[in-house]
């Protein structure tokens, strides 16, 4: 189907101007359902994500780390660090050393790897479409995945949203019963981030058993929500965990406790729609449809790892974007708009949170310099100097 072609090339020649002065043109192709407004976008965060200041405990810092870490190391040296700090991922790690090595700027990874983040994650819902309904509801679809994102994590947490980049399409070739390629983006997606491995199970599953119910793992589940944090205390207390989980499960618990009451309500605000997405799947007809089976068992799996709300914020990123196509499926079938109002609101409510505990480091990584034109924003190194404390 074509779609509208004008303002295309308005945006792109002010986009390579000044990316921020172009949002306006971009939003008006959003509104002509032009697909390249979708790409500008993506760089439009990729350089959001270049221009991003981490405050000091952010991932992005102990990538920044790595990254002057490494330049002095050699190779032997970068493959003897892998398996001294028994890392089970390499993929991200690579990327850091290779830029290294070669002294690119990191900031530049950082705008590739969510540049290509953000884009695949609109991809994926485009490829679970036909080309008629995509346009259709294009709008629809647009404001969904954008609501979908997590600042923190798409600007901080890059590694980890690259990995569910990368996993998505596992599902999307698990739908076209193609194993091998399923398999190697599972693998892509472990060994960049290896926390993922806790999906592969369930769509290993899914596949096998397409046509089965799996509401009882579900049901199971919801019984975790209920669980106080204090019994993770007495787990690891027992000393039946593996050291390295038993570690890094008392560093998201350490965590967890060092956060204010403030930030509890802002967490509990943020994650309000899961709960209500549990009840919304609790009375949903079971009809066995993949997007319907894929939810039960990916909240099954995430609602266990309520009692680490770190974790569990963390694996809501995927939950979201597969309730997304959940909530479109059933919007596309009965028309029933309510649902995604409700849902709505919620997700925009979650971004307004973001932002909000995002603004010290929006407020450090912008200035007027920045809304100038692409060659001042790439002149800006951000490097351990300029991070938040």
């Amino acid at each position: 189907m074509k779609l509208n072609k004008k303002g295309v090339f308005e945006s792109y020649f002010v986009f390579i101007l000044s990316p921020f002065l172009s949002i306006p043109f971009i939003l008006a192709q959003i509104l002509r359902k032009d697909k390249n407004s979708i790409f500008l976008l993506s760089l439009l965060m990729g350089i959001i994500s270049y221009l991003f200041i981490p405050h000091v405990n952010n991932d992005k810092t102990r990538y920044i780390e790595r990254y002057l870490d490494f330049k002095y190391l050699n190779f032997q040296g970068f493959f003897e660090h892998l398996i001294i700090s028994q890392r089970p991922d390499f993929i991200f790690e690579s990327f850091i050393y290779l830029f290294s090595s070669f002294n690119f700027n990191i900031n530049f990874l950082f705008f590739i790897i969510t540049s290509f983040t953000y884009f695949t994650i609109f991809y994926f819902g485009k490829c679970l479409t036909t080309e008629k309904e995509y346009h259709n509801y294009f709008v629809l679809v647009f404001f969904l995945f954008f609501l979908s994102f997590s600042f923190p994590h798409l600007f901080s947490g890059v590694r980890f949203y690259f990995g569910i980049s990368l996993f998505l399409w596992s599902i999307y070739f698990m739908q076209l019963r193609k194993p091998l390629f399923m398999g190697i983006f599972m693998v892509l997606a472990t060994q960049t981030h290896f926390s993922i491995i806790a999906f592969v199970v369930p769509l290993l599953v899914l596949y096998l058993f397409p046509n089965k119910s799996f509401k009882i793992f579900f049901l199971l589940s919801l019984l975790f929500l209920f669980l106080p944090h204090s019994i993770l205390d007495q787990i690891l207390n027992t000393g039946i965990l593996p050291q390295a989980i038993s570690f890094k499960t008392s560093l998201y618990l350490y965590q967890e406790t060092s956060i204010s009451e403030n930030l509890h309500l802002l967490d509990f605000l943020r994650n309000l729609w899961v709960y209500l997405a549990c009840i919304y799947l609790l009375i949903r007809r079971n009809d066995k449809s993949i997007y319907y089976n894929l939810n039960l068992l990916f909240f099954a799996i995430v609602n266990v790892t309520h009692i680490l709300p770190v974790v569990f914020m963390r694996y809501a990123i995927l939950l979201k974007i597969m309730f997304i196509l959940l909530l479109l499926f059933d919007y596309k079938k009965n028309r029933n708009i309510k649902p995604l109002l409700l849902f709505i609101f919620l997700f925009v409510l979650a971004q307004l949170i973001d932002i909000y505990v995002l603004r010290y480091n929006f407020l450090a990584s912008f200035s007027k310099e920045h809304f100038l034109n692409l060659y001042s924003i790439f002149s800006k190194n951000i490097s351990l100097n300029d991070i938040l404390y």
